[in-house]
């Protein structure tokens, strides 16, 4: 199991370099893409999330086989599997661990990660005296706080966004068979209330922001709608 100091986060990724560090176009693409897809929505989500990249993004992966470290960590990170994995250059799907992580890291040019990361998880407050602390307790123990709990999402929240990835990758899905007519079956197959298409919208129009394949995916979700 990995350490958590070697967990990188989404603004840690989004700086890494987006070369193909794929060893076997054809391994990287069907790994990827199997693993992908067989994830649970919530999981598919948070590959996505930590990435900082959208999802149409790995979808072009699933063609080209050509991926980033972008692609290529959070796929590792979420789903515990060593980054050799998906580039082609290991055929044993093995789990992640530190020293697999920490080479990686290394080979592509990232080793200073690994020296931030580390400080930053052995920083400690400054010490207290115990003694002085432990007689303001009965029998010199303080006694345990209560785990704070997160707050609950609703049933309600949760199935709207699993609609709404599940609808995305429908549509993704309908414009790699690149037919405008199957385009339009695919979007009469979603949920038609105006909730749902609001929604699924506004999610793509805030991708579309970025460019590249969300935009296009955008307006050609606006044209249908409205159609």
């Amino acid at each position: 199991m990995l350490s958590d100091y070697l967990r990188l986060t989404v603004d840690q990724i989004k700086n890494l370099k987006k070369t193909n560090l794929s060893k076997d176009s054809e391994k990287t693409r069907s790994r990827v893409e199997s693993d992908f897809k067989a994830a649970e929505p919530n999981v598919k989500n948070e590959i996505v999330g930590l990435s900082g990249i959208t999802r149409a993004s790995f979808y072009l992966v699933f063609k080209s086989g050509a991926a980033s470290a972008r692609v290529i960590i959070p796929m590792a990170l979420t789903l515990g599997v060593s980054p050799y994995y998906y580039t082609g250059a290991e055929n044993e799907k093995s789990e992640l661990t530190d020293g697999a992580f920490e080479r990686f890291l290394t080979e592509i040019g990232r080793a200073d990660l690994i020296g931030k990361q580390k400080r930053r998880y052995n920083k400690k407050s400054p010490e207290t005296d115990t003694v002085a602390v432990s007689d303001k307790y009965e029998n010199g123990f303080k006694p345990a706080e209560p785990e704070k709990r997160p707050e609950p999402v609703s049933d309600d929240f949760r199935k709207t966004m699993l609609k709404q990835s599940d609808q995305e990758e429908t549509i993704f899905l309908s414009i790699e068979l690149s037919d405008s007519e199957k385009m339009r079956a695919a979007m009469k197959n979603l949920d038609a209330d105006c909730e749902s298409a609001a929604i699924l919208l506004k999610s793509l129009a805030k991708r579309a922001e970025v460019g590249g394949d969300a935009e296009m995916l955008y307006d050609i979700v606006k044209r249908c709608l409205l159609s």
